[in-house]
C-alpha cells in the first residue's frame, strides 16, 4: 500500500512538472535544436524548479523572491560571459582565449577598497560604477524581487560584472523589469 501511495504521489508531481515545462516553453518560445537538447533542457528545468520550490518553502522570510523565468531551463554556471551572444564564435573542441571583441572598453579602472562606501559614493557620481560577484548564489538566477542578500554566496573569486545603477542583459523578463536591488 504504501508503494502506492509513494508511485502516485511521483506521478502527479511528475505530472505538475510536466504541465510546467510545457507552459514554460510556451510563454518563453522555446525551441530547441534536437530532441537531445530538449531532453536535457528539460532535465535542467526540473532541477531548477525543485530548487525554486525548496528554497520558497525554506526561506518565507527572504528578503528576495525567486521565480521560473527564461532563464530557468539554464545551469548558472553556463550564463554569462563578457562578450554579447552573436560575437562568440561557433563552438569547437578546443579553447580559444580571446576569440570574440569586448563590446566595451576601460579609459582607467580604479579598485574600491572592500566595504568603502563613501568612496563608492562619490565616484558614482563622476563615473560609471561596476561591481563584481559571485552569481552562483542560491536564487541568482532565479531572482524576482526583492532585496538580494544571499549570505552563503563567497564574497571572493567573482564571476559577473553589474553596473550599480543600469539596465541588465537579461532584459525586463528578469527581476524587477531588468534591475536586481542588493543589500550593501
Amino acid at each position: 500500500m504504501k508503494y502506492v501511495v509513494l508511485f502516485l504521489l511521483f506521478g502527479v508531481t511528475l505530472s505538475n512538472l510536466s504541465s510546467e515545462w510545457d507552459k514554460f516553453k510556451r510563454d518563453y518560445n522555446k525551441h530547441y535544436a534536437s530532441t537531445a537538447e530538449e531532453n536535457e533542457r528539460q532535465q535542467i528545468f526540473f532541477e531548477n524548479v525543485n530548487r525554486i520550490r525548496s528554497y520558497q518553502q525554506t526561506h518565507s522570510g527572504a528578503t528576495f523572491a525567486v521565480e521560473i523565468n527564461h532563464l530557468t531551463d539554464r545551469r548558472i554556471e553556463k550564463l554569462g560571459g563578457i562578450c554579447r551572444k552573436p560575437d562568440y564564435p561557433e563552438i569547437v573542441n578546443k579553447c580559444e582565449p580571446n576569440a570574440c571583441n569586448p563590446f566595451t572598453t576601460f579609459d582607467e579602472i580604479k579598485k574600491l577598497k572592500e566595504k568603502d562606501e563613501n568612496t563608492m559614493l562619490t565616484w558614482i557620481q563622476v563615473s560609471t560604477l561596476w561591481v563584481v560577484m559571485n552569481a552562483i548564489g542560491k536564487g541568482f538566477g532565479d531572482y524576482k524581487g526583492g532585496i538580494y542578500d544571499e549570505p552563503t554566496c563567497p564574497k571572493t573569486d567573482g564571476n559577473h560584472a553589474m553596473q550599480v545603477v543600469g539596465y541588465g542583459v537579461e532584459g525586463e523578463q528578469w527581476g524587477e523589469k531588468g534591475y536586481i536591488r542588493m543589500k550593501r
